[in-house]
């Protein structure tokens, strides 16, 4: 069990607190139809005495404090202590869930453009060496048969690796 229905699990807790149902009970239906790591220890913890907020505090302690989870964690938490409309903060909480799965999603394609780019932009000069080497015999003499050649190459293969590693590290950190 982990938190990849976290969403649906917030989706389902808005729409049975629509329904009427208590914030407890809300939880624990969520839970049952889309189990989660973080909504399984919430509801452990209320079940042995805790009220809601006192468990969504002591599970917010076992998460990351960028996750997801710690945001449900803390939008249930306020609508628990602070009263108001449960449903509107858990609407609220659904929409940023979602548009933070975009996000990822959207970084995710765009770091797999950027790795293609950067393989075929690696590739691309070692062919058209190759090719005119092949096509034309005074850039061979040149490239092959002196210094400034082989300078030139491996200045250029260095370089062409010092950039690989560069963007796919920049890819990896982002």
């Amino acid at each position: 069990m982990h938190d990849h229905q976290l969403e649906e699990a917030v989706r389902a807790l808005g729409h049975h607190l629509a329904s009427g149902s208590s914030l407890t009970t809300a939880l624990r239906f969520a839970n049952v139809s889309h189990p989660t790591v973080t909504l399984g220890h919430l509801v452990a913890d209320i079940d042995r005495g805790s009220t809601v907020a006192e468990a969504c505090h002591r599970v917010v302690g076992s998460t990351s404090a960028t996750s997801d989870a710690s945001l449900a964690l803390h939008v249930v938490a306020l609508a628990a202590e602070h009263g108001g409309d449960p449903v509107a903060h858990i609407d609220a909480l659904e929409s940023t869930l979602r548009e933070r799965r975009h996000s990822r999603d959207e970084r995710r394609s765009q770091a797999s453009t950027a790795l293609a780019s950067t393989r075929f932009l690696t590739v691309l000069p070692i062919v058209c060496s190759v090719w005119i080497c092949l096509d034309d015999q005074s850039v061979r003499e040149v490239l092959l048969g002196s210094p400034l050649g082989y300078a030139c190459l491996t200045i250029g293969l260095v370089l062409n690796i010092i950039g690989r590693r560069w963007v796919t590290r920049l890819v990896r950190f982002a």
